[in-house]
């Protein structure tokens, strides 16, 4: 590593060095390499679309970002982990009616939508709180302390409540695995306390110090006393996000809204997964949400338009090498297609969507191969992803990777042939894709890029999401 200020020198070329004979013969026992031609089934089909007129009006899409500031007044490398998790809501009527030569007018576009923010300030490397005996028991306390403290609504629950109703969900083994959080703090270790979960703040076993639900997410066993806390501070985000998305539809459920579900679709940026320490939860919110969106069902013959997208990762690589490959014939000059126009790049039909099950994946995006009658395998994602991935070329070219939660017992049955029952609401999300296009980035959509804009900056002071939704369709229903 050189030291501040100096540049590291380069005294070969990584290309010569991959052209190496130690590297030319890695990658001849190579097993994954990219087919010359497209794999079976990544042409796509085509999905029946439902009328224009029965699109939800709303969408809310959910995206965070996080940082850390360094505190001058602390100690060496003391400093603050930032997350900011931002909902925004967009009018389609109003983006349809914004919308010039398919582009939004700028000065109607600050209309469109309405932000609501979440900033959750975390003490993180050196930082040593109140009476908390060091940094990871600083940040554990506040950790706890916080979520309590976040709501999307005045009348809504805490981001606390809604974790600790995932945490009674929990029906997996972990929890009694997981040593005592208090690690080097223990004022006991010579009686080997177990750590046992709970609701709350609760007494450990040796009653002198204090353990706290939010523990059992194993976040803290990444904090480093001396070093660098960003895995920690990107676990919160991770955690803060997804709460954040169960939070609204159990405010659905709780004021008996379902009535207007129809009126709104949820969007996360990124994948309907959880990674980390915390994974398990994934599998709390599946549950959850096959009961939400049965009680949705019931009420109102309605099943909720839930989905992630990805913008980058494996399967969004794997799309954009597809776009590029699937034309085997090559183009005259004449057929060249025009690169400032969308609609012609790529050689994917657009409107086409593939659907991915288990066998796709490992056989053309994350190899893993596995010998007939040696099972049983587990499918990608089983324990840590709660809905289903995608590949779609939009009507206008974009190449979006989508996932769909599981919302009824078989969803997530990957090991099955992929076929349209197993993604929920299918049509309706497509169609939404295809509205929400943004020309400002390659690939994108216009309430992630909102969304993004609005986590990365200090969150405004605003109405919540939620309350400007009920008066936006209040009024819609006046109208009507």
């Amino acid at each position: 590593m050189p030291h501040e200020g100096e540049r590291a020198g380069v005294t070969t070329s990584l290309k010569r060095l991959l052209s190496s004979g130690e590297a030319e013969k890695l990658k001849s026992r190579l097993q994954n390499r990219a087919p010359s031609e497209p794999p079976q089934g990544s042409s796509g089909i085509a999905i029946e679309r439902p009328d224009p007129a029965a699109l939800p009006r709303f969408v809310i899409a959910i995206d965070g970002s996080q940082g850390a500031v360094q505190i001058e007044e602390g100690f060496p490398g003391a400093e603050v982990g930032v997350v900011t998790v931002a909902s925004v809501m967009i009018d389609l009527h109003k983006l349809r009616d914004a919308r010039v030569r398919g582009v939004p007018d700028p000065r109607k576009f600050r209309n469109l939508h309405d932000p609501h923010g979440i900033e959750v300030f975390l003490p993180s490397t050196n930082m040593v709180l109140d009476e908390c005996g060091d940094a990871r028991e600083s940040f554990r306390s506040e950790f706890f302390r916080v979520l309590g403290e976040k709501r999307l609504a005045e009348d809504g629950e805490s981001l606390l409540e809604t974790y600790e109703v995932l945490l009674g969900l929990r029906d997996d083994q972990g929890a009694e695995k997981l040593g005592c959080p208090l690690l080097g703090s223990c004022t006991e270790p010579d009686k080997g306390h177990k750590y046992h979960q709970a609701k709350g703040a609760y007494a450990c076993a040796c009653s002198t110090k204090e353990l706290f639900s939010t523990d059992a997410l194993r976040i803290h066993e990444s904090f480093m006393d001396a070093g660098s806390n960003q895995t920690v501070i990107t676990e919160c985000r991770s955690v803060v996000e997804h709460l954040v998305l169960v939070n609204y539809l159990r405010y659905f459920e709780r004021k008996n809204m379902w009535d207007s579900i129809q009126d709104v679709a949820f969007v996360m940026d990124g994948p309907l997964a959880v990674s980390g320490h915390p994974a398990w939860l994934a599998m709390s919110i599946k549950k959850e949400f096959l009961r939400l969106a049965e009680a949705s069902r019931r009420a109102s013959g309605v099943t909720p338009i839930i989905f992630g997208i990805e913008k980058t990762g494996m399967f969004q690589e794997h799309l954009k090498l597809l776009d590029q490959r699937v034309q085997k014939t090559p183009r005259s000059a004449d057929e060249r297609p025009d690169p400032r126009k969308l609609t012609q790049k790529g050689h994917l039909e657009a409107g086409r969507v593939i659907l991915v099950n288990d066998a796709y994946t490992k056989k053309n995006i994350i190899f893993k191969y596995e010998p007939p009658g040696t099972g049983p395998y587990k499918a990608y994602g089983e324990t840590s992803h709660y809905g289903r991935k995608v590949l779609y070329k939009t009507t206008s070219g974009a190449l979006i990777t989508a996932m769909p939660a599981f919302l009824k017992d078989g969803d997530d049955d990957m090991k099955a042939e992929a076929c349209c029952d197993h993604f929920n609401n299918l049509g309706t999300m497509l169609s939404l894709l295809d509205a929400l296009v943004s020309n400002a980035f390659r690939d994108a959509t216009i309430p992630l890029v909102v969304a993004h804009a609005e986590a990365s900056l200090p969150a405004r002071a605003n109405e919540s999401v939620l309350k400007r939704f009920l008066l936006e369709h209040q009024k819609a229903g006046r109208k009507a």
